[in-house]
């Protein structure tokens, strides 16, 4: 179920920058050192590399997940707004029409220095104020 929270085994900071996560279903997603890009390979065998902006559904979690664990011990953050917006009810593991997402992450850093590419009002309009 890509709704279902992924149970992570282990997740690896590489001495390159890339992060590796297996996956209790024998999955293994691993992270380019930037976080933008990333090969998943699936209990089947299939492997895929996809931008981690235009992940698909089935890997979107976990890739979240994946994200989390780099952005917590890597200098510079990543969390494209497509994953950003998984949001999850306690409950049952799916986002309740209508209840606004959670953006925020951990980074291992304090931010100096923050920029905004949309202005106030298109920012309220895409829902990120």
């Amino acid at each position: 179920d890509p709704r279902a929270l992924p149970d992570v085994l282990r997740a690896v900071l590489l001495e390159d920058g890339c992060v590796k996560v297996n996956f209790r279903d024998n999955t293994v997603l691993r992270l380019d050192p930037t976080g933008s890009a990333f090969t998943v390979t699936t209990p089947e065998g299939e492997t895929l590399r996809q931008l981690s902006e235009f992940a698909v559904t089935r890997f979107a979690r976990k890739l979240r997940s994946a994200l989390e664990f780099r952005n917590a011990h890597a200098d510079v953050p990543f969390l494209p707004p497509a994953i950003a917006r998984l949001g999850v009810d306690e409950d049952d593991g799916v986002a309740p029409e209508g209840k606004k997402t959670d953006l925020r992450f951990r980074a291992s850093a304090r931010a100096r220095y923050a920029s905004w590419s949309l202005d106030a009002e298109d920012a309220e309009r895409s829902g990120f104020l």
